[in-house]
């Protein structure tokens, strides 16, 4: 019994996108513009939660992968023909839009006001520690004992505070960034606090930088990525 021709039906496959049949006929699949685009959605799964994580600064050299491999995508997106097919240029747009968000994302907390004080508040810890306790110790004034001030101690102790005090309106990189900063302070606090309890404290005999100074280095290097204090015979 004749039912009457029935048109083939259009495989779907998995992605993002639904399968698209133009009018010259169904592709196998989905549409060579919709398999690009699932393409670009599993690069975007991908790249979505490191630049959602991400704590750092534009110079970072992190910041400026995300930051390529984003472009990279939208670039892509671009490229895609859409043969002026509705459909064809939705998809187009909602995966531009979601690239766009990320870059505009990542920008967003990498040049927040609140990012930008908690970096003035670590290199001013730094130039705290640079004046206190590397420029002293280079330059040999305590040849018996290495001191630290108390001022010193309630100077960074102040730093502490107020990067406490920092805002991150609830944004996930923007509290890491904080927490990162204010333990890493925090440790070189209770370095200084345990020298100030101990008053004096012999410098050795050979070239090596102090246990105390290595110490506070250490610590700080992870703000930083550098270390500040160096052994002098280096």
């Amino acid at each position: 019994m004749d039912h009457g021709s029935q048109q083939p039906q259009t495989p779907q496959m998995p992605g993002p996108f639904t399968g698209y049949a133009g009018p010259q006929g169904p592709y196998p699949g989905q549409h060579p513009a919709l398999l690009r685009l699932d393409e670009v959605q599993r690069e975007i799964a991908t790249l979505g939660p490191q630049v959602c994580s991400y704590s750092g600064l534009q110079s970072d050299r992190e910041y400026k992968r995300l930051e390529r491999e984003l472009t990279r995508l939208l670039l892509e997106v671009d490229k895609v023909e859409t043969e002026g097919r509705p459909e064809l240029q939705q998809a187009r747009k909602r995966a531009a839009g979601e690239v766009e968000g990320l870059l505009r994302y990542l920008e967003g907390n990498a040049t927040h006001p609140s990012r930008l004080a908690i970096e003035e508040l670590t290199q001013e810890v730094q130039n705290l520690l640079n004046e206190g306790v590397v420029g002293p110790f280079r330059q040999g004034q305590a040849q018996d004992a290495f001191e630290i001030s108390e001022e010193l101690v309630e100077a960074v102790q102040d730093v502490a505070m107020r990067l406490a005090q920092v805002k991150t309106g609830g944004s996930v990189p923007l509290r890491k960034a904080r927490y990162k900063a204010l333990t890493r302070v925090c440790a070189v606090q209770e370095l200084l606090e345990g020298r100030v309890r101990t008053q004096t404290l012999a410098l050795p005999l050979s070239d090596d930088t102090h246990e105390a100074v290595q110490r506070i280095n250490q610590v700080m290097a992870q703000v930083s990525g550098i270390y500040i204090i160096h052994n002098p015979a280096s």
